[in-house]
């Protein structure tokens, strides 16, 4: 797994090498296992022991495992509650090792989800934690709901200083509306390409029971992403930098059965929202644009590619099975 979401005083070499653990009973594995890989599927870094397959032979499963659980390997534990994991020894040994990491952290680390209809010890979950009941979660909307309690936690960490003292409010100081000096607008938009190729090529390779097939090219400045059928290519997207103005934004291409021209359907730049005090990007569709109303919003990387990958999904649904 990619070790990626930014930290301060590491503790250990596995200091947040994912953003969220999965503990769970095998005997709930079809529903954990579903989540985890629309989890990945949304670029989220998860632990989940089958696909740690490799890393773990010869292992002391023990000790690894209450490396992940209890030092600070995870940015959060998400504890899948049921009757076989309150009887699982190894189960309830992650347990422990959670509840004692979850002790030293100032925010929430544990994030209970409730198989089935259960009544956990208080001593375990204290009853006035905020829990998950999967029957009110599909896999995939259980992912969507930890991805952005990812992303929210990634926006704290990366600026711990933005939100406002409540004890100055009343004082209305006008500060100039400037960008703080931690901002890095090109750093943003490098990220956030890093982490469309990544997400590009995990959801690609969902492609391959419709018999279509993904291949994605990252380099610096660009991800380039195909769609090709059994012979031929399906569409290309492409994700580069704009230079044509060297302005340093970022312009996104789609075309089928691929990019024939360097028109540019959409431009990406990263700004600082003074109303929300942090860094958010703004993207510009320009296929949806006029010029009395131009399409531009807000997005996180996670709603950028959702759209981006809109435009592939929709073309294939148009193209169909092969036959």
């Amino acid at each position: 797994m990619a070790k990626d979401i930014s930290s301060h005083h590491r503790r250990t070499e596995l200091r947040d090498s994912y953003d969220a653990a999965f503990s769970y009973s095998g005997a709930d594995r079809g529903y954990v296992e579903a989540t985890a890989k629309k989890c990945e599927a949304r670029g989220v870094k998860i632990y989940y022991d089958r696909n740690e397959t490799t890393d773990l032979w010869g292992e002391h499963s023990v000790r690894r495992l209450r490396s992940v659980f209890g030092q600070d390997a995870a940015t959060y534990a998400i504890v899948f509650l049921s009757s076989h994991y309150l009887a699982g020894n190894y189960t309830m040994d992650e347990l422990n090792a959670a509840i004692a990491e979850g002790i030293k952290r100032k925010g929430p680390y544990i994030l209970p989800v409730l198989m089935h209809d259960l009544n956990v010890p208080p001593d375990l979950l204290n009853p006035a934690v905020i829990y998950l009941e999967a029957k009110d979660y599909t896999p995939d909307r259980l992912a969507k709901v930890i991805a952005e309690k990812v992303d929210r936690s990634a926006k704290r960490i990366n600026h711990p200083g933005a939100a406002d003292d409540p004890g100055d409010r009343d004082h209305r100081i006008r500060l100039p509306q400037i960008a703080p000096a931690h901002f890095d607008r090109q750093a943003k938009l490098n990220s956030t390409l890093k982490f469309l190729g990544q997400r590009f090529q995990l959801a690609s390779n969902h492609l391959d029971p419709f018999e279509y097939f993904g291949e994605v090219h990252t380099t610096e400045t660009a991800v380039n992403v195909r769609i090709k059928g059994r012979t031929s290519s399906v569409c290309e997207l492409q994700v580069r930098r704009d230079d044509h103005f060297g302005n340093g934004r970022l312009a996104t291409s789609f075309g089928w059965p691929k990019i024939v021209t360097t028109a540019v359907d959409g431009l990406l730049d990263a700004t600082w929202d003074f109303e929300a005090k942090q860094a958010r990007l703004v993207y510009v569709d320009l296929g949806a644009t006029t010029a009395a109303q131009p399409a531009t919003s807000f997005v996180t990387k996670y709603e950028l590619f959702d759209l981006l990958w809109e435009k592939i999904v929709r073309l294939l649904e148009t193209q169909g099975p092969h036959r």
